[in-house]
């Protein structure tokens, strides 16, 4: 009897999965919502959302933030949306009106995004609205159009007008691989390290202790996966935050090349961070530059407190 129920349980079950499925299946033929587009072709972006907006642009074949001082943009981020506009395809729209587009917020409560050609003119528009109740989908519309559809994929999170969401925060492009000497400064004095022939790292600087081998490697993975949280503006405009430095550090890759970073004062959960050679002041979790110093204090002291 048992197995009774869990045969028609299991039936049931394939029922609404089988309804669900077909509930999802677009209908009628589609095509895509925006015919014609070639992601090489585009060489800007545009987006804007209740007066907010963001403009992306391709220099030299690289992808900058206009509207943030040129800063280098995430090229993946960029493309990525440049794909899933490309990959949009639609059926029968969910609505012709214009006095509908509040509700599915493809008006002016919607994201406007224009793709630009070489020349600056706008070759495509898409009005990216609110979710569908799956949560999964993303009402659209092309901008010079009244129709609305749904899309299968939600698009909003791609498709964000902040300039952090689009910044490209692996300004090095170093790992800690690549790494053959680093060194690392603070209010209590100045800690070196070097790879030694069988790539174990040494101290070379008396300060540095019992902070060797593993423990050095741990603490140089730690420093260089720290990545800028917010791009907080030009450097000249924050010079007054790095005039006390909490700490400086510095890799030296296998091929000679320095980098060297710049921590400030501390604001909140966020520490001030600006990377040799790059002409930005950025805002860092604090966490990771904590857990450093803790890591470099002689154990009489890290221990303090517990």
């Amino acid at each position: 009897m048992k197995a009774k129920y869990l045969i028609v349980l299991f039936l049931l079950l394939a029922v609404v999965v089988l309804v669900l499925s077909i509930s999802r299946r677009p209908t009628g033929e589609e095509s895509p919502l925006l015919p014609g587009l070639k992601t090489e072709e585009i060489s800007g972006v545009e987006i804007r959302r209740e007066g907010r907006s963001l403009r992306l642009d391709r220099r030299n074949g690289e992808w900058v933030i206009e509207t943030a001082w040129d800063h280098p943009a995430s090229a993946a981020a960029v493309e990525n949306l440049l794909r899933r506009l490309q990959s949009i395809t639609v059926g029968h729209p969910v609505s012709s009106s214009r006095q509908r587009h509040p509700l599915f917020k493809v008006g002016a409560d919607g994201y406007r995004v224009d793709l630009l050609d070489h020349s600056g003119s706008i070759r495509h528009s898409v009005v990216v609205g609110k979710r569908g109740e799956d949560m999964l989908s993303s009402f659209v519309r092309r901008a010079d159009s009244d129709e609305v559809f749904l899309w299968r994929q939600s698009l909003d999170w791609v498709v964000n007008a902040e300039t952090n969401r689009w910044m490209e925060r692996d300004l090095w492009g170093i790992s800690a691989a690549d790494c053959r000497a680093f060194s690392v400064k603070t209010a209590d004095g100045e800690y070196r390290w070097e790879r030694d022939d069988e790539k174990e790292w040494r101290p070379v600087s008396p300060e540095t202790g019992d902070v060797r081998g593993r423990r050095a490697g741990e603490l140089l993975s730690l420093l260089i996966g720290v990545r800028p949280l917010e791009l907080a503006g030009r450097l000249p405009e924050f010079e007054e935050r790095f005039a006390a430095p909490f700490m400086r550090y510095r890799f030296i890759s296998r091929e000679g090349e320095e980098f060297e970073a710049v921590v400030g004062e501390r604001e909140g959960n966020r520490y001030y961070f600006q990377l040799q050679g790059i002409p930005f002041a950025y805002r860092v979790g604090a966490s990771p530059l904590d857990e450093a110093v803790r890591r470099l204090a002689p154990p009489s002291r890290s221990n303090e407190g517990t």
